[in-house]
C-alpha cells in the first residue's frame, strides 16, 4: 500500500516507529497551522490508514516554530526528542516529550543556556536514557551534546547535562546514538572544518566518559546521517557522500570497535 498524509497546510514527518500496541506506525514532525509549525505525532494502522490517536502539541506562546525530530519506542511508552525557538530571544533548545499509549505527554525540559537542537534518543540502563543533540559554543562551533534523563516506573523525574563533545578546530554535528553489543556508546555525525566534511563516529564508555573518534573520509563532502546494529557482530553507518551539485548513498560496515 501506499498513502499520502495531511492538509491543506504544510506537514511533515520527520522520523517514525512501530507502535507499541499494534502493528502500526508513530510518525514524529510538525505541522503549520495559521502559519505557526507545532509539534506533530500521527498514528497510522498496518494498513496505512490514520487512526484518531494523535497529538499536535502546541508550541509554547509566542513561538513560531517546534518540531518533533525523533520519535522512541521503551515497548511501555514513547519519548519524543523535540526543538523549538526559545521564548522571546533568538535560539533554539531542547524538550523531550514522554507519553503512554495514549499519547498523553509529560514535558521534560532539558533546561541549558545554550542553543540546542534534539537529534536523537538511545536507552542507557534501567529507567535511564540517553538524549542526543547540538549546540552552539561560546566560539560559534557545532559541538555534541548528551542530556540523562532518569524516569521512575515510566515518569520522568531528573534530567542534566552528561556529557558534551567539541573540536577546537571543527563542527561535529551528531545525528544519531546507540548502545553497542560491549555496552558501550557510539555516535554517528559529520565532522566539517575548513571546508571539508568526513563522517565520524564517536564512542562513549559504559561510564559515559567520551572515549576514541574515528573518521571516515574519502573524495567528496562527507555527511553521517545514522547508525544501526546489523544481525550479526559490529556497526552500519549511513551518510551521504556529496560531489558539487550531486551526492551519492555511504555505506559503511564496521567491526564493534569502527574498524573496517
Amino acid at each position: 500500500w501506499k498513502r499520502n498524509f495531511g492538509t491543506e497546510e504544510d506537514e511533515s514527518v520527520l522520523h517514525a516507529t512501530e507502535m507499541i500496541s499494534s502493528n502500526g506506525f508513530i510518525l514524529a514532525g510538525y505541522a503549520v497551522k495559521n502559519g505557526k509549525q507545532d509539534i506533530m505525532i500521527k498514528v497510522v494502522d498496518d494498513q496505512g490508514e490514520e487512526m484518531d490517536l494523535s497529538l499536535n502539541y502546541p508550541s509554547p506562546s509566542h513561538v513560531n516554530s517546534a518540531a518533533a525530530n525523533y520519535i522512541y519506542s521503551t515497548g511501555e511508552n514513547y519519548f519524543a526528542v523535540c526543538t523549538y525557538n526559545k521564548v522571546g530571544s533568538d535560539g533554539t533548545k531542547m524538550i523531550v516529550l514522554v507519553m503512554n499509549r495514549d499519547l498523553s505527554p509529560m514535558v521534560v525540559d532539558l533546561v541549558n543556556d545554550y542553543d540546542e537542537v534534539g537529534k536523537s534518543i538511545a536507552a542507557a540502563g534501567d529507567d535511564q536514557f540517553l538524549i542526543l543533540g547540538n549546540r552552539i559554543d561560546v566560539r560559534g562551533k557545532v559541538e555534541t551534546v548528551i542530556h540523562m534523563i532518569e524516569t521512575e516506573d515510566f515518569f520522568p523525574i531528573d534530567s542534566y547535562p552528561l556529557a558534551t563533545i567539541s573540536d577546537p578546530k571543527a563542527d561535529l554535528i551528531a545525528q544519531r546514538l546507540l548502545k553497542t553489543e560491549d555496552g558501550r556508546f557510539a555516535i554517528v555525525g559529520t565532522r566539517r572544518a575548513e571546508g571539508n566534511s568526513d563522517i565520524f563516529l564517536h564512542f562513549m564508555e559504559s561510564n559515559y566518559s567520551v572515549a576514541e573518534r574515528i573518521l571516515y573520509g574519502e573524495a567528496g563532502e562527507q555527511r553521517g546521517a545514522d547508525i544501526a546494529l546489523p544481525l550479526n557482530e559490529g556497526l552500519i553507518l549511513l551518510g551521504t557522500n556529496g560531489f558539487g551539485a550531486n551526492s551519492l548513498i555511504s555505506l559503511i560496515r564496521t567491526d564493534v570497535a569502527g574498524n573496517l
